[in-house]
């Protein structure tokens, strides 16, 4: 037994030689860990900033899509009828400040009387909660003394016999109620020399 414990004891221990000192590589691996800590804090900053950045332009584009339509409509001679606001409840902040939602410019070289009402040349722009807008270019009818507007042709086609009767009365069904802005535009502000 004796020579057997003796050979075990003889026998040196292997050392590697690449392996550092264990308080060296703790170190490396402290300095590695906060590096990565660094890169995580700089991450999620870069993320919330880029998400402010997002709500904040939504913010401001939801209030001010109109503005860029506008000018360049004025620029081919329309003016601005009526804004019509509202709310989405997609972006509820609008529930609290509601934006434009409906946009009507007329042209004014094309008002004109047509069988006792005014006729005009007019194109909306809706946008919805989705951002999507669109144009809907027509001719409308107004009358002044009934307060009721109604859309005598668009792209599809004319209406003349949607909204009048042969006897020429009107059919009170195909017009609607005008708005404030639109009376006092048409009704009390427009002058027709033809």
């Amino acid at each position: 037994m004796d020579a057997i414990s003796s050979r075990r004891q003889s026998k040196p221990k292997k050392q590697n030689p690449v392996r550092p000192h264990p308080r060296v590589s703790a170190a490396k691996g402290q300095w590695s860990m906060r590096r990565l800590w660094r890169w995580r804090r700089l991450g999620s900053i870069v993320l919330a900033m880029l998400l402010m950045i997002f709500t904040v332009n939504s913010f401001i584009d939801t209030y001010r899509w109109e503005k860029p339509l506008i000018e360049d409509m004025k620029k081919q001679g329309f003016e601005v009828v009526s804004l019509t606001k509202g709310s989405a409840p997609i972006l509820p902040w609008t529930l609290f400040y509601p934006y434009v939602t409906h946009v009507t410019l007329v042209h004014p070289d094309s008002i004109k009387r047509f069988k006792g009402f005014l006729a005009a040349d007019v194109i909306s722009f809706n946008k919805d909660e989705r951002d999507n807008v669109e144009s809907w270019p027509r001719i409308v009818l107004f009358d002044c003394a009934s307060n009721l507007v109604a859309n005598l042709a668009d792209q599809r086609g004319r209406y003349e016999d949607r909204i009048f009767r042969p006897d020429g009365a009107q059919i009170k069904q195909q017009w609607f109620e005008m708005n404030e802005q639109m009376n006092s535009y048409f009704c009390n502000n427009i002058f027709i020399t033809r």
